[in-house]
């Protein structure tokens, strides 16, 4: 929970030294450490509170029961999930993913614990220890053992599913909420999810639809569908319209058994045919056709 954010101070004082030439000494690394702490801290009390709330008041305008679950952090989940959209057929995996994420957060919240008392705990015992100040604090002073990367690594995966499993909860629940919005939501949150670290914006756009109600998403997906249903062809206007009728220009509505080509069907004028309509020569009777490439003596089925 708090070793990355020691492992990331230190190794960041590398970085600042190539820049500035200056390093943090000892002091420097436990208030740089101190302050990222408890600005974590307020960012997630921020985001709990502004989930919390809006699950619960989303949850009893749904009629759901056990509300007191919005305000636990890995069950708040299963509040969520019953608050995804339900009308389309994808619907049917919204449950896993609820599943998913309650799992993957309480085994990020177990491996990350271990990684704190194995190696958070240790490193800060040892640097509080030291007895001049002004050392510089270097990557061996921090304390890892077997377990420490076990639990890491651990951490990091479990992190990385309930990543994942929670963007498909929150877009589900835009869609069910703010279905206009949702895609939009779902981007920009993910896009300061990962430039940032943080997943207070998801909560953000959460809290903004508290008191939205709920979207039927399929009766939205046919109206949206009913919109860009008409398209325009060499032949006139297709489609069906918001009502569900079909359209057409009034020239392609003309009775199937009329002539598109009749303004061509009077033959005295066709150059291409003679009187009887065959042949070449329409008013030129004399025209006769002769083969340059067939001999008298050929016979008629001759094909060469």
């Amino acid at each position: 929970m708090f070793y990355s954010i020691f492992e990331n101070t230190i190794y960041a004082n590398y970085f600042i030294a190539e820049i500035s030439g200056y390093q943090f000494n000892a002091e420097g690394i436990l208030f740089l450490f101190f302050v990222t702490v408890a600005s974590e801290i307020i960012s997630y009390l921020v985001l709990y509170m502004l989930r919390g709330i809006a699950i619960y008041k989303m949850a009893k305008r749904r009629g759901l029961k056990n509300l007191w679950l919005a305000f636990v952090p890995c069950a708040c989940f299963y509040l969520l999930g019953k608050l995804q959209d339900d009308t389309v057929q994808s619907a049917k995996r919204n449950a896993v993913w609820s599943y998913i994420a309650i799992i993957s957060s309480a085994v990020m919240v177990v491996f990350a614990i271990i990684t704190d008392v194995t190696a958070t705990i240790p490193t800060l015992s040892k640097i509080l220890t030291i007895q001049d100040k002004t050392v510089v604090i270097t990557e061996e002073y921090i304390v890892s053992t077997k377990l420490t990367l076990v639990a890491s690594y651990m951490t990091y995966f479990a992190s990385l599913v309930f990543t994942v499993a929670s963007i498909f909860i929150f877009m589900n629940v835009y869609r069910a909420y703010a279905p206009k919005l949702a895609l939009r939501y779902s981007i920009i949150a993910l896009a300061v999810s990962v430039l940032f670290g943080t997943d207070l914006l998801f909560s953000i756009f959460l809290f903004t639809l508290r008191n939205r109600e709920r979207v039927n998403y399929k009766d939205y997906l046919k109206d949206k569908m009913g919109e860009y249903s008409r398209y325009y062809g060499p032949f006139g206007v297709y489609g069906q319209d918001r009502g569900g009728t079909n359209e057409r220009s009034e020239e392609n509505n003309a009775s199937p058994d009329s002539d598109p080509f009749a303004e061509f069907s009077d033959n005295s004028d066709d150059p291409f045919t003679d009187s009887k309509g065959n042949g070449f020569g329409g008013n030129n009777s004399d025209y006769t056709y002769s083969d340059p490439y067939k001999n008298s003596n050929d016979k008629d089925d001759d094909l060469f």
